[in-house]
C-alpha cells in the first residue's frame, strides 16, 4: 500500500490538509488544526488533478492574489479564501467576530499548510514544498512504500531514504536529511565526486533559491 503526502512549511504555525473523494466522486480538500479538527474546507472539485492544483497554488509562496472576505450570518462569523472570483477555501464558522476575525488575520498573515494526505485512493505518492530551512520550487516527489509494518521513503536521484514503522518518523527523517544534504553540497566545502556533483545539480534545480552555487 502506498499513500500520498504533500508538505508545506510555516516558521509559526502550520496545519494539515486532507484530500477527500465525495460520494459523488468529487473532491475536496480540508485543512484541520493540531487536534484534527476541519478549520477551513474547499469547494467541490471536479478532480485530483485539479484538488492538487489548487492546493499547488496555496502553497506558492509567491501567490498574492488571494482575498480574505470576511463574514457575517445572524449566529455565525467565518471568512473566505478566494482567487480569481473562485472561493477556494471556507473556515469554519466561529462563536464570535472576534475569533473569526483574529483567525483570518493569522492565515493572512502567512499561515502554511504542513501535511496534506491524500485520502481519495489507495496508490499514490508523496510530495514535499519544503523542510524546516529549503523552500522548492514545485512539489517535490518522494516515493512512499509500506513493507509489512515498516514504511519506507526515499528521493532516489537524490540517494535519499528512510525506514520506520512510524510514518511521522519517515516523514521528519527525510526532511532532516535533506537539510543535511544541502549542508554538505552547498554549505561545508567538500571535495565532491562526479556522483555527488550531479546529484547537486539536480538538488540545486529544485530549490527555490537563487544564491546557491
Amino acid at each position: 500500500m502506498k499513500l500520498i503526502f504533500i508538505v508545506g512549511c510555516y516558521k509559526i504555525i502550520m496545519y494539515t490538509c486532507e484530500i477527500k473523494r465525495e460520494s459523488t466522486n468529487r473532491f475536496r480538500f480540508e485543512c484541520l488544526d493540531s487536534r484534527g479538527y476541519p478549520i477551513l474546507r474547499s469547494a467541490d472539485l471536479d478532480s485530483r488533478e485539479e484538488a492538487l492544483t489548487k492546493l499547488s497554488c496555496y502553497l506558492n509562496p509567491d501567490s498574492t492574489d488571494y482575498i480574505f472576505e470576511f463574514c457575517e450570518d445572524e449566529d455565525c462569523h467565518y471568512f473566505k479564501i478566494t482567487l480569481d472570483g473562485v472561493v477556494l477555501l471556507e473556515s469554519r464558522s466561529f462563536d464570535n467576530k472576534k475569533t473569526a476575525y483574529d483567525f483570518m488575520v493569522e492565515m493572512k498573515s502567512g499561515c502554511k499548510i504542513s501535511h496534506i494526505i491524500d485520502k481519495s485512493f489507495e496508490d499514490a505518492c508523496y510530495y514535499l514544498s519544503c523542510t524546516s530551512r529549503l523552500q522548492f520550487r514545485s512539489l517535490l516527489k518522494v516515493e512512499l512504500e509500506k513493507d509489512d509494518d515498516q514504511f519506507v521513503g526515499s528521493i532516489p536521484e537524490l540517494n535519499i531514504f528512510a525506514y520506520s514503522n512510524d510514518l511521522n518518523e519517515v516523514i521528519d527523517e527525510i526532511k532532516l536529511d535533506l537539510d543535511d544534504l544541502f549542508n554538505d553540497l552547498f554549505v561545508e566545502h567538500h571535495t565532491l565526486s562526479s556522483r555527488a556533483k550531479s546529484i547537486k545539480d539536480i538538488f540545486k534545480s529544485k530549490l527555490q533559491l537563487d544564491a546557491v552555487s
